[in-house]
């Protein structure tokens, strides 16, 4: 899936024209919680654009994920409608099948070369 930047004012686009439902995904471990908690916190302070109402969208299962049967394929469909994916890395998410299950995801929809950069991220923050 390839990914258009700054395709419609003020929100970026897939490929196809659809918006972004999140600017970002967080994976992390049941241990990294704090730390995941901390990034989207910061994300949605300094996510906000003058004139903007909302800040970035931040996907993190701890917020926005309740219990369902089909548990993986509600993270997968979040995941799917993410700009960014950001992997919060320690030993535990290095151990974790399931963080491994959602960067191997992201990969096999995105690929390793998807146009996406931290200057790029900058950009859209600021």
């Amino acid at each position: 899936m390839s990914v258009q930047a700054d395709a419609a004012p003020g929100r970026p686009t897939h490929a196809h024209g659809e918006t972004f439902a999140y600017d970002a995904f967080i994976s992390y471990t049941h241990h990294d919680r704090p730390v995941a908690a901390g990034i989207q916190s910061g994300l949605h302070r300094i996510g906000r654009r003058v004139g903007q109402l909302r800040a970035l969208r931040v996907f993190r299962d701890g917020t926005d994920l309740t219990a369902s049967p089909d548990l993986w394929g509600r993270v997968t469909d979040a995941m799917d409608r993410a700009r960014y994916l950001i992997v919060v890395l320690s030993p535990q998410a290095a151990a974790s099948r399931r963080v491994d299950r959602e960067v191997a995801h992201w990969l096999r929809q995105r690929g390793a070369d998807q146009p996406s950069s931290w200057d790029t991220a900058c950009q859209y923050a600021a």
